[in-house]
Formats: C-alpha cells, structure tokens, sequence
C-alpha cells in the first residue's frame, strides 16, 4: 500500500494484487523442508524389484510411493505447483511432460503460514524398464512455468525469466525379480490387488538412490 497526496493526504489506498507488477516483484525460491523427507530418502541405494511368482496373483503390482511432506515458500500469497517427471530426457518427447497432474500449492493473503503441505508420487516398477531411471519433482511459483507451447530449452518445465524453482532427484534402480527379500518397513512400499494382510512380501523390493536437492534457475535466464 502506498500514501499519496493531492487531496488525499492523510488516506490509505491498496493496490491491487493483479495490477502490480509482476516483473518488478521480487520472487522468492520455494524450499524442500530436508528434515521432513522419510528416512528412506536419505538410504543412498535400495533397488527396485519387479513382481516374481511368489506374489500374489496376476493383478498384484508393486508400487513405491515417494513423498515430501512439507514444503514451504517466504512468500505466503504466491500459488506454487509441483511438477514430477520420470526419466526427463531432451531426446524424447513424451518423457518430457509431467508423469502425473501438477499438484497445485496455493497460497493465501489470511493464512500467513509459509508451509504448503506436501506432495507424493506413486511409482509402479512393472511400468518401468530393468535399470536406473531419474524421478524429478520441480517445484516453482505456478506462473513462473513457461507455457507448453513456448520455445524454451527445457520443454514443459522451463521458468520464465526471473523465477526460480526447486528440483528433488531420486535415483531409482529396477531390478529383475529374485527370491523373496525383505527391506525395512520404513520403505512405504504397497501393493495393489493383494488380499488384506499379505504381510510376508510387503516390505521388499523397491528403493531410492541418491536424492538430491538442488536450485532449479530458469533455462532461459542469460545471468545462469
């Protein structure tokens, strides 16, 4: 808000949020709480195994569920989004969109709280192929992301000039199947299409590698 003068010394008049600016705003940077990531984030690799024989039945799929339970931003007004990607590679276009629907953070002008929650992902090993695969999640200010149709370097997660995102990288390692090995429950490992209480193989064959944090500037900004 700003005081003016000419016959209205003395009176207050907002702004309108809409009408500012917004290439004279300075943005702020949203930030990964590390300390709330589950402790099987920070296991520098446990491998991922792909269904055998002895699950149970044709429908049973083995699923990882990532999950960053906080993240937060300085500026409690700004709306962020989440973006994971599976394998992002310049090379191959479809690898390049989203491997699920952005998750919206929005923010609030009564709520001044900096946390926004968290996000997950669920990743199905039998979808993937035997080998290292790279699930990044970029988080930015929802409007910092350049359109889907706009010539930038890094298609569908791009920032436009003057915004910065964050990046999360986990390493996942797909494995053959092999014989029944069983991983600390701190893994949030579950399967679909399996009957109530199929505890002997729910604690096994998946695992995260190498999650990093790093600063995810704008492809597009000269000043990187």
């Amino acid at each position: 808000m700003v005081l003016l003068g000419l016959g209205l010394s003395g009176c207050l008049v907002p702004q309108s949020v809409e009408q500012n600016d917004n290439a004279s705003r300075q943005h702020t940077v949203p930030i990964i709480d590390l300390s709330s990531l589950p402790s099987y984030l920070s296991s520098p690799s446990i491998p991922v195994y792909l269904q055998g024989t002895d699950d149970v039945g044709p429908q049973c799929h083995c699923h990882l569920q990532l999950q960053v339970p906080n993240i937060t931003d300085q500026d409690p007004t700004i709306d962020l989004q989440a973006r994971w990607y599976v394998d992002y590679d310049l090379g191959t276009p479809p690898s390049q969109l989203p491997a699920a629907v952005p998750t919206d953070l929005p923010g609030s002008f009564s709520q001044p709280g900096l946390s926004r929650g968290g996000v997950a992902f669920d990743i199905d090993a039998d979808a993937l192929a035997p080998g290292i695969h790279v699930i990044e999640l970029v988080v930015a200010e929802k409007q910092g992301f350049a359109p889907d149709n706009a010539n930038v370097i890094l298609p569908h997660r791009s920032l436009l000039l003057g915004f910065d995102g964050t990046t999360l990288k986990i390493v996942v390692e797909v494995k053959p199947v092999r014989k029944l090995r069983l991983l600390p429950r701190r893994v949030p490992f579950h399967r679909r299409g399996a009957f109530p209480g199929a505890r002997r193989s729910t604690q096994r064959r998946f695992a995260l590698r190498g999650a990093a944090v790093e600063r995810h500037r704008s492809a597009e900004d000269p000043g990187r």
